[in-house]
């Protein structure tokens, strides 16, 4: 059993990550956290569907289907992630001999760091879903899995803010200045307020601990 559940680990992402080539890095990374905690929700959520739990059943199944759509769909962004930079590389080794040959470069490295930007936005935006699944699962998830819902916290904030962090780096590379606003406009609507309700939630994971 221990072995069954230890090649459940992917060492070929694990082994991508930790190697010298850029893909994947640290969207796909954030993505893959965000997947995770997604997936500790569902896993809460799954332990709370008995008959003992009966009375909240309707709010829990709401939540799992939540969280497994939103796993499913970080998953894809981690892909997505990887795909969007490689587009810029590729953007990145075009011919610059002539001035013709250089705007055309130019023109599609903007292009590809739009996507490599909206990517992580879009990621960042799951993960506060996320995070946002959780307060629920602490009131009325299963009592035994309650530390996983606080890991599922820490995890989505983290994967959040990592996020985050991939979407103004790209911005920095941008030249198109509305853009630029717009999508730092919605990365601090995504993070407002997400610090605080993961302290809220590691909070009370603590206080049912310590009871």
């Amino acid at each position: 059993m221990e072995d069954e559940l230890a090649s459940l680990i992917d060492e070929h992402f694990l082994d991508a990550l930790a190697s010298a080539e850029p893909v994947p890095g640290g969207g796909s990374a954030a993505a893959v956290a965000g997947a995770i905690a997604a997936g500790l929700a569902s896993m809460v959520a799954r332990l709370t569907l008995s008959p003992r739990y009966e009375q909240v059943r309707g709010a829990i199944e709401t939540t799992l289907a939540a969280s497994e759509d939103l796993r499913r769909r970080l998953a894809s962004l981690a892909r997505q992630d990887m795909s969007a930079y490689m587009s810029f590389s590729r953007a990145q080794r075009l011919p610059r001999a002539s001035e013709e040959e250089r705007r055309l470069r130019t023109t599609r490295m903007q292009e590809a760091l739009r996507d490599c930007t909206l990517v992580p936005l879009q990621i960042a935006a799951a993960c506060r879903e996320v995070l946002q699944l959780c307060p629920m699962l602490v009131e009325k998830g299963n009592p035994a899995a309650i530390t996983d819902v606080g890991v599922a916290a820490l995890l989505a904030e983290a994967a959040l803010r990592g996020a985050g962090l991939q979407v103004e780096v790209n911005l920095a590379w941008l030249k198109d200045e509305a853009f630029i606003a717009e999508q730092r406009q919605r990365l601090a609507a995504i993070l407002a307020g997400t610090a605080e309700l993961k302290e809220q939630i590691a909070a009370q994971v603590q206080t049912a601990l310590e009871r």
